[in-house]
């Protein structure tokens, strides 16, 4: 993803139009309940931070269970596979 030049998710959603959509629809997914919810920062940063999406490389940035590491990395292979989607149609 093109994230290396932005350092606010404002500014990833204004470079980058078609990443906020992608990221609302990936966080509103019923992933098995929501008792602690995603938060687009926290998807933006991982996305700017993480070298592999992993679950254990989630769970050691964000310092969650591993089932919460799960979701998120699950949120977050959505979102890339979607936006490299997107950028391909375009």
């Amino acid at each position: 993803m093109y994230l290396e030049d932005v350092t606010t998710i404002d500014e990833a959603f204004e470079v980058l139009p078609q990443l906020e959509p992608i990221v609302a629809g990936a966080l509103s997914l019923d992933l098995g309940g929501n008792a602690r919810p995603i938060r687009p920062k926290i998807v933006f940063w991982l996305l700017k931070e993480l070298d592999w999406i992993t679950s254990q490389a989630v769970q050691n940035y964000l310092r969650c269970s591993k089932r919460h590491a799960q979701k998120a990395g699950l949120v977050l292979r959505i979102v890339l596979f979607a936006f490299n989607r997107e950028s391909e149609a375009t």
